[in-house]
């Protein structure tokens, strides 16, 4: 097999290099390449027979986050670089604190780019104005929240009625009922947030971002508050949304396991981008095939 990385550092004036290992103690692994970034170049995936720079939905190009204190400044994500395909489901992992949830608020616009760029349905999200960021999130994005997002005063029903809203009657894709049959809150649809357990209120979040049918979905531990059954439901809905939809997925999670259903695997570390795994669809299917949410039909 030809695979090949392009090290395209000497455009940015640095003299770093890309090591690539691939892995062939299994059958499917053929194909994968895993790669570690030495000082965190930018970079250029070519891997036989895939263009994986195809249908670019975001973009991040040596895109930095700092928070400003009184007296300095302090680097939260450092020099990131990452493409993300239409469709792909891409899981990131990495311990607390190394920057995974400030990654995500920062694509979705959430989150102030301190240098760099981070391009959104071709827009860079960096620069654009407030009211463009707005829209961008309004027409493109749905974000799962770890501490849920739902609005107080409004009862769960009305909680999922939110996202569905946001879609024009007449282009509605997605069945509401049968979304709020598949994650389980059916006898919960009148209570308040507050009335409900987390991972119910987790589960009314989930139903929201899903019936906004978006074509990007951020979800920061979905399943965190879930029991494994749920989690392995919640987990096969995501699979068929992006399996009907294309719709792109942005997870972060704890839960190694859900890393099975990926096809980019990031894993971040002190605010940088350690390493990345590459798998194509049929790559992906086939360990699927060995986790816990594969069942015969």
């Amino acid at each position: 097999m030809n695979n090949e990385i392009k090290n395209t550092s000497s455009d940015l004036n640095i003299n770093n290099e890309v090591k690539l290992k691939t892995n062939d103690t299994s059958n499917d692994s053929e194909n994968k390449i895993e790669y570690k970034l030495e000082n965190y170049t930018k970079y250029k995936i070519v891997k036989s027979g895939i263009d994986l720079n195809r249908n670019v939905e975001i973009k991040c190009e040596n895109m930095n986050v700092e928070i400003k204190t009184f007296k300095n400044k302090i680097p939260i994500l450092k020099n990131i670089n990452l493409e993300i395909n239409t469709g792909e489901i891409v899981v990131i992992l990495g311990p607390s604190g190394s920057g995974k949830t400030t990654l995500l608020n920062a694509i979705a616009g959430m989150e102030k780019i301190s240098s760099g760029s981070c391009y959104v349905k071709n827009k860079n999200i960096a620069n654009i104005s407030d009211k463009d960021l707005v829209d961008m999130r309004k027409k493109y994005l749905a974000y799962i929240y770890q501490r849920y997002g739902l609005i107080p005063i409004l009862n769960c029903l009305d909680n999922i009625r939110m996202g569905q809203n946001l879609v024009k009657k007449e282009n509605r894709k997605i069945d509401l009922e049968e979304i709020i049959d598949i994650v389980g809150i059916r006898e919960i649809l009148y209570k308040f947030p507050h009335e409900v357990s987390g991972g119910q209120r987790q589960r009314v979040a989930i139903a929201r971002a899903i019936v906004k049918e978006p074509d990007i979905m951020i979800c920061d531990e979905p399943t965190g508050a879930l029991d494994t059954e749920t989690s392995n439901k919640i987990i096969e809905l995501f699979l068929r949304i992006n399996e009907l939809y294309k719709t792109t997925m942005v997870i972060v999670t704890h839960d190694n396991s859900l890393a099975n259903i990926a096809n980019k695997i990031i894993n971040i570390r002190d605010g940088w981008i350690e390493s990345m795994d590459v798998y194509t669809n049929k790559e992906r299917d086939e360990r699927l095939k060995r986790s816990r949410f594969h069942h015969d039909d």
